[in-house]
């Protein structure tokens, strides 16, 4: 094998990354547990490794914003319930009161963009997003692959 995903949060894969490498060099990832957890910059195992994760650029923004307004930072899920609204808001500009809510625009092909980059439903209703790739390093992360910003 060449790679091996530790699907737990950092400090889990802190502890199972030599254990790991101890069978040879294999490429480490992760999921978007890893995003929010600075410990692992600062582990020399865990640098090279890789992890999926929504973009943190605009989410950078509205946690700005939050905090000058209200003094303190927003939970990071904040970002779901921004983008329900943005969602609600460009689905209901030409609906009109008194119809069927038009949901079955929540399918659009092109999708929405929201804090979190682009997302769309697929026919059953699940969220799909699209991610970016980024790298432990020393001290932090590096994005290694942006987000796509269109399907």
């Amino acid at each position: 094998m060449d790679a091996v995903l530790i699907a737990d949060s950092g400090g889990n894969a802190i502890r199972a990354v030599p254990v790991i490498k101890g069978t040879g060099n294999k490429q480490i990832l992760g999921t978007e547990l890893w995003n929010t957890d600075a410990t692992l910059g600062s582990n020399a195992a865990m640098r090279g490794a890789w992890f999926s994760s929504v973009s943190d650029n605009l989410y950078g923004q509205l946690a700005g914003k939050y905090r000058t307004r209200f003094g303190k930072a927003p939970y990071r899920l904040a970002s779901l319930g921004y983008d329900s609204v943005l969602l609600t808001v460009r689905i209901a500009r030409d609906w009109k009161p008194g119809t069927n809510f038009p949901t079955a625009k929540l399918l659009a092909a092109d999708g929405f963009g929201g804090i979190d980059g682009i997302f769309r439903f697929n026919d059953r209703g699940i969220a799909i997003r699209a991610l970016e790739v980024s790298e432990i390093g020393a001290g932090g992360f590096r994005v290694v692959d942006p987000a796509p910003t269109k399907w």
